[in-house]
């Protein structure tokens, strides 16, 4: 019966979407910033759980006005984070792109999760971030690495 959110619309996103509605998720918001990848969640959830209240939204996590306000007005109970960048040949390539993407998108659902009062918050990482030797591995790291940080701090009372 809970308010969850969900990063990102791939193979594990959408999954994930799948197993909450099975669970009985009170309601589910997709963020996703590939149209056919939200299009194909949607039709697929639509389809196999009519009865689940099932919101997709276009956008970009390093967008982090238009995240804040999606997390404000959902108001998530728990979030689960999947939206990254994975291929090593492209994050070598675009390493920038990687870093705002896995890295700053991770900062800025954090973030967003902690302003909406979302209790929970479940971080989709890579075994490659341990002791990385890879470029994908290193930038999922460091978003680990703030994660830790953030958990670590003690959590103002309402």
């Amino acid at each position: 019966g809970k308010r969850v959110a969900v990063t990102g619309g791939g193979v594990i996103g959408a999954e994930i979407c799948r197993q909450v509605a099975a669970a009985g998720g009170g309601a589910i918001l997709l963020i996703e910033n590939a149209e056919l990848a939200l299009y194909d969640c949607v039709r697929a959830m639509r389809a196999d759980f009519p009865g689940v209240t099932f919101d997709a939204r276009l956008c970009d996590i390093r967008d982090r006005a238009h995240l804040d306000s999606l997390f404000r007005d959902f108001q998530p109970e728990l979030v689960f984070h999947t939206a990254a960048l994975r291929h090593e040949g492209t994050i070598r390539q675009q390493l920038g792109t990687a870093l705002s993407i896995n890295l700053g998108g991770t900062i800025n659902v954090a973030d967003a999760a902690i302003a909406a009062g979302a209790g929970t918050m479940v971080h989709v990482s890579t075994d490659r971030a341990t002791r990385s030797s890879s470029a994908m591995g290193a930038t999922k790291r460091l978003a680990e690495l703030y994660l830790e940080l953030v958990a670590s701090r003690p959590v103002a009372p309402r």
